[in-house]
């Protein structure tokens, strides 16, 4: 027999035919299959021939005696006491608008809530499938933890990336943030640096010209150390921050090179004679066979080529080249010299030549300023490399009065015959400034 013990509603403490009371004799609670109730005495007097007809909707039950008409024992719980308060089922999803009772069940048929009348009269087991409230719970429950299961597998995905992103981003702030470290420990540095350098600029006064130039330097140096200091202070987002990175160390490569030219100005005095260099043997055997003097070009410190020049032209001359190359002349030498500039060289031929050198006694000359023993001659003004883009002219080094004046005649002392690429490939890619003779040998 189907439990219909939850048919009855708050409204049901009394019988609806007698209107007596229920209890637990004459009127006890019965509930026939139409889902009504009435009490066990008028189910008595009504009973005849095996039949009862409910006294609410007159459906005729069959049953073998109001004996067998299940009795509600829920309602004589909850009914038991007169005065009591009726009891709410404590699972439930609210009053069926229908039928006045609480909804009990679900209907999974038809996706809805349905009261224990709903269960008879609207959705019989027979053609819905009908699920009570407590195992319906158990499988929303289960739904419910499955979704959420769900969402707490993709939260962990998430949080994976996530956490590779974080530690990415923390990896490039870390990065950054040395770098910023590294670049502002130059910084000071070089600030420190300046301001010695400006604190010897102070006691050395060997020309007023030069102390203008490098306190100039100073300053604009200094200036771009301050804006570039301004620009990191003003950096926003890392984007900017790569770009100024970019930008300072372009500076800090021009910071070193001239920080470089300093040190080597006040250790010129400490710098000995001319050494050989090591050529390859090809070289060694031109040395040895015809008189040449080999230059070695560095800049900033590295080397980019050796010029194996062949010597020819007046003796006298080659005398004081070799002399001037090899640092023992008594009026000063070549080595540590600077290219100070290229002439034309957009135009078919190019000269390249050294401004200033180092006398013997170890102070910076202008000029070297050499007089010629012989029929009179211009004085040593400069050395100069010369050339022409044709292989057969190549590059020469010559002498004369003013090599600023291309109408003046060029005493030829010799050819480069090696490294002319090198020193070409040079010029292109260096500051021809930086560009330095750091060693020059001659066997004439």
């Amino acid at each position: 027999v189907r439990d219909t013990s939850f048919f009855i509603t708050m409204s049901s403490r009394e019988c609806p035919t007698c209107c007596h009371d229920y209890d637990s004799e004459h009127h006890r609670v019965r509930i026939l299959s139409c889902g009504h109730s009435q009490c066990t005495s008028c189910m008595r007097a009504q009973f005849a021939n095996s039949r009862i007809t409910c006294s609410t909707c007159r459906t005729i039950h069959t049953y073998d005696n109001v004996n067998k008409i299940p009795v509600c024992y829920i309602a004589e719980i909850l009914f038991g006491e007169k005065d009591a308060a009726p009891l709410i089922p404590k699972l439930n999803k609210g009053i069926c608008e229908d039928h006045a009772a609480y909804k009990l069940f679900w209907c999974s048929t038809h996706k809805q809530w349905i009261c224990p009348h709903c269960s008879v009269i609207d959705h019989p087991r027979g053609d819905c499938d009908i699920i009570q409230i407590k195992k319906q719970l158990e499988n929303d429950k289960n739904v419910m933890k499955l979704n959420v299961s769900e969402e707490i597998k993709h939260l962990d995905s998430t949080d994976k990336e996530v956490k590779l992103v974080r530690d990415e981003l923390d990896k490039k702030k870390k990065e950054d943030e040395n770098q910023i470290k590294k670049m502002k420990e130059e910084i000071d540095k070089l600030t420190k640096l300046i301001t010695q350098k400006e604190k010897d600029i102070s006691l050395v006064k060997v020309k007023q010209s030069k102390v203008n130039t490098l306190t100039q330097d100073c300053k604009k140096k200094k200036g771009e150390l301050e804006n570039l200091m301004t620009r990191i202070c003003d950096v926003n987002d890392y984007k900017e921050l790569d770009l100024e990175m970019d930008k300072s160390a372009s500076i800090i490569n021009r910071f070193e090179n001239w920080k470089q030219g300093l040190k080597d100005e006040a250790c010129s005095q400490e710098l000995g004679k001319t050494k050989k260099i090591s050529l390859f043997d090809d070289v060694l055997t031109g040395i040895q066979r015809h008189p040449c003097a080999i230059l070695t070009l560095t800049c900033l410190h590295t080397n980019i080529c050796h010029l194996l020049i062949s010597l020819k032209g007046p003796v006298r001359r080659l005398q004081q080249f070799t002399e001037l190359a090899s640092g023992n002349s008594r009026n000063g030498s070549y080595k540590n010299s600077k290219i100070e500039k290229i002439i034309d060289k957009s135009q078919p031929s190019e000269r390249v030549w050294f401004k200033w050198y180092y006398s013997a006694s170890g102070v910076k000359q202008e000029n070297a300023l050499c007089e010629l023993e012989m029929g009179g001659g211009d004085p040593f003004i400069e050395g100069a490399v010369y050339g022409v883009h044709r292989d057969l002219a190549g590059f020469s080094i010559c002498t004369r009065s003013n090599p600023d004046d291309v109408t003046e005649t060029w005493s030829i002392i010799g050819h480069v015959i090696s490294g002319l690429p090198e020193l070409k490939a040079a010029i292109q890619i260096y500051d021809p400034t930086d560009i330095m003779i750091s060693r020059i040998w001659s066997n004439y």
